[in-house]
């Protein structure tokens, strides 16, 4: 059975954490923002879970840094779309051991659909329309090079460059995972039962305000987020 994740901070990779937080100082320059790292929104604990089970993946904490990130630069990156985006990108090719974090320059940004542990993350980029993929290299390092093609032709002075490694040695950037579903809206003998093709029947716990997610509790599987169209309703076990 796959591991639950955890609300909680990420375990992102020093060199993805000091990456991003340049290119969020970096944005702020440009746009003549004052430099800040602030507490990030925390990605959403269901949202992730469920596009997890949804592509039978596991992504890596710094793959999921850069949608915390919300960088303008990283524009082409939504953790709704990667569901879609992947699904898309197989049927032109793609290995589907890898998924698509995003889109950029009209590639698509690629990782291990099940990264090893331990190991630092390398993405890869795809072609949609020779259907070809290449170019792999470290997350960490493309990033950098992002942050290379803001300052192409910019010219910063001292001071300013000062205040960019000041600010990047306060508090860091700390992307995180929240819950987000409400406490239970279904009473337990009123909540109805389903039936899911790999985990079987389970009960309904809570239903996510606004959209499709439930929270299944499918017995010795565990408590599973899932969007509603994956499963069929069931009588309840007890009253066969």
């Amino acid at each position: 059975m796959r591991t639950r994740r955890q609300p909680g901070p990420l375990e992102v990779s020093a060199a993805v954490r000091a990456a991003l937080a340049r290119l969020l100082v970096v944005e702020q320059v440009l746009e003549g923002r004052p430099m800040a790292l602030g507490p990030c929104a925390p990605l959403p604990l269901e949202a992730v879970e469920t596009l997890e089970e949804h592509l039978r993946a596991r992504l890596s904490d710094d793959a999921l840094a850069v949608f915390a990130a919300e960088a303008g630069a990283l524009e082409g990156f939504s953790l709704g779309q990667v569901g879609a985006r992947s699904e898309e990108a197989w049927a032109r090719g793609l290995s589907k051991a890898r998924v698509v974090l995003g889109m950029h320059a009209g590639l698509g940004v690629c990782a291990p659909r099940r990264p090893v542990p331990g190991q630092p993350l390398r993405v890869s980029f795809f072609d949609p329309v020779h259907r070809t993929e290449g170019d792999v290299r470290p997350l960490a390092a493309w990033l950098e090079h992002l942050v290379e093609v803001l300052l192409e032709g910019v010219e910063l002075d001292e001071a300013t460059l000062e205040a960019i490694e000041a600010c990047l040695e306060a508090p860091r950037f700390e992307p995180g995972l929240a819950p987000v579903l409400e406490a239970p809206v279904l009473e337990a003998p009123a909540a109805p039962w389903v039936r899911h093709a790999r985990f079987g029947e389970g009960r309904v716990l809570r239903v996510r305000p606004g959209t499709e997610q439930l929270e299944i509790d499918f017995g010795p599987h565990g408590i599973r987020v899932l969007v509603a169209r994956f499963v069929a309703p069931c009588p309840d076990p007890s009253s066969k």
